[in-house]
């Protein structure tokens, strides 16, 4: 039972033969690999998802700044 730990643990170490550059290079072949993997979404639908955030930051700007001065009245009024 000792032994085959022992083994297991010898292999795991021989995947990460190999020098620091080397492991660097292969991270960013995998990276690479993976990117060329995305549905990247077109120049129309980026410009859509824009506006909408712009126009929801806005609005919600707006609900603070009143939610803001209601305040600043109100402990006014109390003082």
């Amino acid at each position: 039972m000792a032994n085959t730990k022992v083994k297991k643990s010898e292999n795991a170490k021989g995947k990460r033969k190999g020098g620091f550059l080397k492991r660097i290079g292969h991270f960013f072949k995998e990276v690479v690999s993976e990117l060329k993997k995305v549905t990247w979404p077109t120049k129309k639908v980026v410009v859509a998802y824009t506006i909408a955030v712009v126009v929801f930051v806005s609005i919600m700007m707006i609900i603070v700044y009143f939610l803001d001065y209601g305040a600043t009245q109100l402990f006014e009024l109390l003082n």
